[in-house]
């Protein structure tokens, strides 16, 4: 864990997003002075992670239209799975009870 976590969405397109992400984090520690700073792209991120991202995390730069669509996007993403997991939770549950 890194006292910075810093998450980049990149262009669906973007071929190098690893050295891009690298570069960035870089240049950031340089600026900073800060040594503990960790840039992660969240093209490459699970799900639940991106929610939390959205919900917890602050925006620092980013296109107003863009920022509303990506989150609008993971936020239906998220409400849809979650329903499921919580259906597959609640069967597997209940399967448990029953072998008891």
């Amino acid at each position: 864990m890194s006292d910075i976590d810093i998450a980049v969405s990149w262009n669906k397109d973007e071929k190098e997003k690893l050295k891009k992400s690298l570069l960035l984090q870089s240049r950031i520690k340089e600026r900073l002075r800060a040594e503990y700073i960790e840039v992660g792209s969240l093209n490459d991120q699970t799900l639940s992670f991106c929610y939390n991202v959205i919900k917890d995390g602050i925006c620092i730069f980013g296109k107003e239209k863009d920022r509303v669509e990506y989150e609008t996007s993971i936020l239906n993403e998220y409400l849809d799975f979650s329903y499921l997991a919580e259906e597959y939770n609640r069967a597997f549950s209940q399967a448990i009870r029953k072998e008891k």
